[in-house]
C-alpha cells in the first residue's frame, strides 16, 4: 500500500533530477532544521490537511475490481526558494521560486496524464506572506504554495488490494433466432448462429 502523494513525489523528484534542478523533493510533514543557508531548494509534497477530498462518479469502466467512486485527493506543495546572491532582493528569491514552480507544474501534469489520472486540478498557487513564512519549516527568501487535487479510483477490493473472486463459466452457448415481419407466429425461427464456447 503506497500513498498516491508519495508516488507523485517520487516521480517529481526523478524528473527534476533528470532536468538538473538543484531541488530536494521531500514527501510528508517531515521538518527540516530551520536555517538561513542551504545549497538545495526544498520542495515539500504532502497531503493537504486543510482541504477536503472531492468525491464523484467513477471515471471509466472496470469489471473487477469494480470502480464505485472517483476521489480527487487534495495535496499541498511548498517550494522554498533562496537566492545565493548576497543581499538578494525579494524579487530575486521569487524569480527562483517561479522557475521551480513551473518545473513542478510540468512534472505533476506529466505524471498524472501518464498514469491515467486525468488533468491535475490546481486550486491554489501563491506566495506566502511574511507572517506565514515565519511559521514555516525552512527559512527562505520566498515560499510558493501550490494546492492540487489528484484523481484516483475507489474500488471494491480485498485487504491486499486484489479484486473479488470471479465465477468461472466453463461453457457458454450463444444462439440467435430471427423471425421475419409478417411471418406466421407458428413458423419456426431462422437460426442466425448457434455456437458453444469453452
Amino acid at each position: 500500500m503506497t500513498a498516491i502523494g508519495f508516488l507523485m513525489s517520487e516521480a517529481v523528484k526523478a524528473d527534476l533530477a533528470a532536468r538538473e534542478y538543484p531541488c530536494e523533493v521531500i514527501y510528508g510533514r517531515e521538518r527540516l532544521e530551520k536555517r538561513e543557508d542551504y545549497s538545495g531548494l526544498p520542495v515539500f509534497i504532502r497531503r493537504d490537511v486543510t482541504t477536503s477530498d472531492a468525491l464523484g462518479p467513477p471515471h471509466g469502466a472496470a469489471s473487477n475490481p469494480p470502480k464505485v467512486y472517483t476521489l480527487q485527493a487534495a495535496h499541498e506543495i511548498l517550494i522554498y526558494a533562496q537566492s545565493t546572491e548576497r543581499d538578494a532582493r525579494v524579487e530575486e528569491h521569487e524569480a527562483i521560486a517561479e522557475v521551480v514552480r513551473d518545473a513542478v507544474l510540468a512534472s505533476v501534469r506529466t505524471w498524472c496524464v501518464a498514469n491515467h489520472r486525468g488533468e491535475p486540478i490546481w486550486t491554489e498557487g501563491r506566495f506566502l506572506s511574511a507572517q506565514e513564512m515565519a511559521k514555516e519549516e525552512v527559512a527562505a527568501g520566498a515560499v510558493y504554495r501550490l494546492k492540487v487535487q489528484v484523481r484516483r479510483s475507489v474500488r471494491v477490493v480485498k485487504w491486499d488490494g486484489t479484486g473479488l473472486p470471479e465465477v468461472l463459466i466453463k461453457k457458454l452457448r450463444n444462439r440467435t433466432e430471427v423471425r421475419y415481419a409478417g411471418a406466421s407466429p407458428d413458423a419456426p425461427p431462422t437460426i442466425g448462429c448457434d455456437t458453444t464456447e469453452d
